[in-house]
């Protein structure tokens, strides 16, 4: 599971897949047996917080948050606005839309430059989330934006060459939703996550009722370990929709501070250690979620720092420039 690189490997990866066809390797018992112990965490979380409090939702950014540190945990909770990104945020916010301009074959960034690339980036954003970037920010600061968003546009571009291997479709923007603990009065939990792309064995009008087989995440910075827990958050969420788990998943980071000229690509299989660790996650962060809205909330300062939603308030918050670009 080391991570690669090179041209074209995240097209290699999936048309390897796609000409193996393999089977999940979960069987339903493990995936029974899951949900079994996260119902019981999730009804016993949801019963030491306010009616009003539940069900408790969880995204991947919120359970990251509250197992680095439980202040910013409960400000993801409590918060139905983020407000402003912070600028690592805003970039791989802008990327993440190239991206899925590129894969639709909408756009072409060589060709737009980086000012109309980022001008591309800045109208779809506003679409998807309502953000206007142009008001946000001063003339230095877009330079440097759009220096910063071509370069991990230019290293996803080279790496993905469409067309794919012929027994995939795709699907961007992909919701799965997970409810825990149902009762007469609802959810206990939800977990939430939203995949950059889905791919599966064939178009849903063809049959598939649109089951992923494998989920790919975009990264805008530089390889993070940390991203590839987010991934299995995502292949849990999916096995226990679908019932029935993806082959696996992949992410991909652009690695500007690297010589990687491609950026960067690192595998996750969906079998059962990886979803029972993704698990464990889950039912630690719904533990810490009845600890902090019960008014129990301690603060562990550090890189996570720069992606609160208490940044500016926080007096342990850290300074963002100390911690590269992980993001």
């Amino acid at each position: 599971m080391q991570p690669t690189t090179g041209t074209e490997r995240i097209t290699d990866w999936l048309r390897a897949a796609g000409a193996e066809r393999p089977a999940p390797v979960v069987d339903a018992a493990t995936l029974d047996d899951l949900r079994e112990g996260l119902d019981l965490l999730a009804r016993a979380a949801a019963a030491r917080v306010p009616d009003h409090l539940r069900p408790l939702r969880l995204t991947k950014a919120t359970i990251d948050a509250l197992l680095r540190c439980p202040r910013a945990g409960a400000a993801r909770l409590a918060a139905a606005d983020e407000g402003p990104r912070s600028g690592p945020l805003l970039v791989g916010a802008l990327f993440e839309q190239v991206a899925h301009l590129i894969v639709e074959r909408i756009v072409d960034p060589e060709a737009d430059g980086p000012a109309g690339t980022f001008d591309r980036a800045c109208a779809a954003l506003a679409v998807a989330s309502g953000e206007d970037v142009d008001h946000l920010v001063g003339d230095d600061a877009r330079d440097l934006l759009e220096e910063q968003l071509f370069e991990r546009v230019r290293r996803f571009r080279s790496s993905w060459r469409a067309p794919l291997h012929p027994a995939w479709w795709y699907r961007s923007e992909v919701p799965f939703e997970v409810a825990f603990g149902d009762g007469a009065a609802g959810p206990a939990a939800v977990l939430a996550c939203r995949v950059d792309l889905s791919f599966g064995p064939t178009p849903p009008a063809l049959g598939s009722g649109g089951r992923p087989r494998l989920l790919l995440e975009l990264k805008s910075g530089r390889h993070d370990v940390a991203h590839l827990d987010d991934l299995g958050l995502y292949l849990l969420a999916a096995a226990l929709v679908e019932g029935s788990a993806p082959v696996g998943g992949a992410v991909w980071w652009a690695a500007p501070s690297t010589p990687a000229p491609h950026g960067v690509l690192q595998t996750l299989p969906a079998d059962a250690p990886t979803l029972q660790s993704a698990a464990v996650r889950v039912g630690r962060a719904l533990e810490v979620a009845a600890d902090v809205l019960g008014g129990r909330v301690a603060t562990i300062p550090g890189g996570h720092c720069r992606f609160c939603p208490d940044r500016t308030v926080c007096p342990a918050a850290a300074s963002s420039d100390e911690f590269g670009d992980a993001w």
